[in-house]
Protein backbone atom coordinates (compact mmCIF):
# COMPACT_ATOMS: atom_id res chain seq x y z
CA UNK A 1 0.00 0.00 0.00
CA UNK A 2 1.58 3.64 -1.18
CA UNK A 3 2.19 6.30 1.41
CA UNK A 4 -0.12 8.17 -0.75
CA UNK A 5 -3.11 5.75 0.08
CA UNK A 6 -3.15 5.04 3.82
CA UNK A 7 -2.71 8.83 3.94
CA UNK A 8 -5.78 9.36 1.92
CA UNK A 9 -7.49 6.59 4.25
CA UNK A 10 -6.32 8.13 7.63
CA UNK A 11 -7.39 11.64 6.61
CA UNK A 12 -10.91 9.87 5.64
CA UNK A 13 -11.40 8.09 8.91
CA UNK A 14 -10.67 11.49 11.07
CA UNK A 15 -12.60 13.53 8.57
CA UNK A 16 -15.48 10.99 9.36
CA UNK A 17 -14.47 11.56 13.13
CA UNK A 18 -14.91 15.25 12.85
CA UNK A 19 -17.90 15.49 10.95
CA UNK A 20 -19.79 13.07 13.63
CA UNK A 21 -18.65 14.72 16.71
CA UNK A 22 -18.95 18.57 15.15
CA UNK A 23 -22.87 16.99 14.73
CA UNK A 24 -23.29 15.59 17.57
CA UNK A 25 -22.11 18.86 19.23
CA UNK A 26 -24.37 21.03 17.21
CA UNK A 27 -26.82 22.58 19.10
CA UNK A 28 -30.11 21.85 17.22
CA UNK A 29 -33.03 24.62 17.58
CA UNK A 30 -35.90 23.08 19.18
CA UNK A 31 -39.04 22.18 17.40
CA UNK A 32 -41.45 25.16 17.53
CA UNK A 33 -44.69 22.77 16.83
CA UNK A 34 -46.47 21.97 19.87
CA UNK A 35 -46.77 18.53 20.04
CA UNK A 36 -49.21 15.83 22.41
CA UNK A 37 -49.43 12.38 23.14
CA UNK A 38 -51.91 10.12 25.12
CA UNK A 39 -55.99 8.91 24.82
CA UNK A 40 -58.62 9.66 24.16
CA UNK A 41 -62.19 8.97 24.85
CA UNK A 42 -65.20 10.32 23.02
CA UNK A 43 -68.73 9.14 23.20
CA UNK A 44 -71.63 10.91 20.87
CA UNK A 45 -74.88 10.08 22.78
CA UNK A 46 -76.70 9.22 19.87
CA UNK A 47 -79.00 5.71 18.60
CA UNK A 48 -76.95 4.00 18.28
CA UNK A 49 -74.35 4.99 20.98
CA UNK A 50 -70.92 5.73 19.21
CA UNK A 51 -67.84 5.39 21.13
CA UNK A 52 -64.46 5.99 20.02
CA UNK A 53 -61.57 4.82 22.33
CA UNK A 54 -57.92 5.05 21.23
CA UNK A 55 -54.01 6.26 22.04
CA UNK A 56 -52.74 9.58 19.88
CA UNK A 57 -49.69 11.31 18.66
CA UNK A 58 -51.05 15.00 17.87
CA UNK A 59 -49.02 17.59 16.33
CA UNK A 60 -49.64 20.99 15.18
CA UNK A 61 -51.90 23.77 15.25
CA UNK A 62 -55.69 24.65 14.39
CA UNK A 63 -54.39 25.91 11.37
CA UNK A 64 -52.42 22.72 10.17
CA UNK A 65 -51.05 19.49 12.02
CA UNK A 66 -51.43 16.06 11.69
CA UNK A 67 -52.92 13.01 14.08
CA UNK A 68 -52.14 9.44 14.14
CA UNK A 69 -54.62 7.20 16.19
CA UNK A 70 -53.63 3.66 17.27
CA UNK A 71 -55.79 0.68 18.66
CA UNK A 72 -55.14 -0.41 22.25
CA UNK A 73 -52.53 -3.08 20.63
CA UNK A 74 -51.00 -0.09 18.95
CA UNK A 75 -51.92 -1.09 15.59
CA UNK A 76 -52.67 2.50 13.33
CA UNK A 77 -56.19 3.32 13.39
CA UNK A 78 -55.94 6.22 11.02
CA UNK A 79 -53.99 9.29 10.05
CA UNK A 80 -55.56 12.65 9.43
CA UNK A 81 -53.87 15.84 8.53
CA UNK A 82 -54.90 19.25 7.82
CA UNK A 83 -53.75 22.60 6.36
CA UNK A 84 -55.89 25.69 5.18
CA UNK A 85 -56.46 23.95 1.93
CA UNK A 86 -58.30 21.18 3.74
CA UNK A 87 -58.20 17.77 5.73
CA UNK A 88 -57.30 14.30 4.68
CA UNK A 89 -58.18 10.79 6.43
CA UNK A 90 -56.05 7.85 5.72
CA UNK A 91 -57.55 4.29 7.33
CA UNK A 92 -55.51 1.61 5.44
CA UNK A 93 -54.68 2.98 1.57
CA UNK A 94 -57.87 4.78 1.09
CA UNK A 95 -58.05 8.72 1.03
CA UNK A 96 -60.87 10.67 2.29
CA UNK A 97 -60.50 14.49 1.75
CA UNK A 98 -62.94 17.03 2.91
CA UNK A 99 -63.15 21.26 3.49
CA UNK A 100 -62.31 21.39 6.29
CA UNK A 101 -60.87 19.38 9.92
CA UNK A 102 -64.46 20.81 11.59
CA UNK A 103 -66.41 18.73 8.80
CA UNK A 104 -64.34 16.21 8.85
CA UNK A 105 -64.43 15.34 12.41
CA UNK A 106 -68.09 15.81 12.11
CA UNK A 107 -68.52 13.12 9.60
CA UNK A 108 -65.47 10.41 11.60
CA UNK A 109 -67.01 10.62 14.86
CA UNK A 110 -70.59 12.37 14.67
CA UNK A 111 -70.06 15.71 15.78
CA UNK A 112 -68.13 18.25 14.82
CA UNK A 113 -65.33 18.83 17.58
CA UNK A 114 -64.34 22.48 18.59
CA UNK A 115 -60.59 22.24 17.08
CA UNK A 116 -59.36 25.81 18.27
CA UNK A 117 -60.66 25.16 20.92
CA UNK A 118 -59.45 21.72 21.74
CA UNK A 119 -55.68 23.25 21.42
CA UNK A 120 -56.62 26.13 24.16
CA UNK A 121 -57.76 23.48 26.04
CA UNK A 122 -54.14 21.05 25.65
CA UNK A 123 -52.50 24.10 26.83
CA UNK A 124 -54.64 24.48 29.80
CA UNK A 125 -55.98 27.55 28.51
CA UNK A 126 -60.09 27.83 29.45
CA UNK A 127 -61.94 28.90 26.14
CA UNK A 128 -65.18 28.70 25.61
CA UNK A 129 -67.42 27.96 22.84
CA UNK A 130 -70.84 28.05 22.64
CA UNK A 131 -72.46 24.66 23.63
CA UNK A 132 -69.06 23.10 25.01
CA UNK A 133 -67.90 22.93 28.64
CA UNK A 134 -64.80 21.96 29.78
CA UNK A 135 -63.18 20.85 32.82
CA UNK A 136 -59.49 21.89 33.29
CA UNK A 137 -59.47 21.24 36.60
CA UNK A 138 -56.93 18.11 36.37
CA UNK A 139 -54.60 19.72 33.52
CA UNK A 140 -51.69 19.75 35.63
CA UNK A 141 -52.01 15.81 35.87
CA UNK A 142 -52.93 15.36 32.27
CA UNK A 143 -56.51 15.04 31.73
CA UNK A 144 -59.22 17.09 30.44
CA UNK A 145 -63.35 16.14 29.84
CA UNK A 146 -65.19 18.31 27.89
CA UNK A 147 -68.99 17.97 27.16
CA UNK A 148 -71.09 19.12 24.41
CA UNK A 149 -74.60 19.54 26.12
CA UNK A 150 -76.20 21.17 22.85
CA UNK A 151 -77.41 20.54 19.79
CA UNK A 152 -77.81 17.13 20.08
CA UNK A 153 -77.04 14.73 20.33
CA UNK A 154 -74.91 15.08 23.40
CA UNK A 155 -71.21 14.54 23.25
CA UNK A 156 -67.91 13.76 25.81
CA UNK A 157 -64.77 13.96 24.73
CA UNK A 158 -61.72 12.64 27.25
CA UNK A 159 -58.00 13.17 26.98
CA UNK A 160 -55.16 11.50 29.03
CA UNK A 161 -52.10 13.24 27.65
CA UNK A 162 -48.21 13.79 29.13
CA UNK A 163 -48.41 17.50 30.87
Amino acid sequence: MSLRHSFVRAFGAVAIFVALFLSGCASTVPSQTPQWSGRLALTVHDTPLHNLSASFDLTGDPQSGRLTLYSPLGTTLAHVQWSPAGAQWQRGSEWESRPTLGALTRELTGTELPVAELFAWLQGQATTTEGWQVDLSRHADGRIVAQRLFPVPRAELRLVFEP
